[in-house]
């Protein structure tokens, strides 16, 4: 597959109905806590790198790698077993 790119990645996720005011402050601590420079020495040495977001930002990469990996498996002709 050309220019075809994985990455692992973790993020913190909320319950559906949590309000946007309470998303947006544990978001902004989880970006306060990897922004520190021993998250980031930390991260560092586990191959990672740190990238803060928004809730909105988050959201829309979950939306892309949706798509990319369900037109993935689509093609591939995968099913649950």
């Amino acid at each position: 597959m050309p220019n075809f790119v994985a990455d692992g990645w973790l993020s913190l996720f909320f319950p559906a109905k949590t309000p946007m005011d309470v998303t947006r402050r544990l978001a902004d601590l989880g970006n306060s806590v990897t922004n520190t420079d021993a998250a980031r020495e930390f991260l560092h040495k586990q191959f990672a790198e740190p990238l803060p977001g928004s809730p909105e930002s988050l959201a829309k990469s979950v939306m892309e790698e949706n798509a990319k990996w369900g037109a993935i498996v689509k093609k591939a002709g995968i099913e649950p077993e």
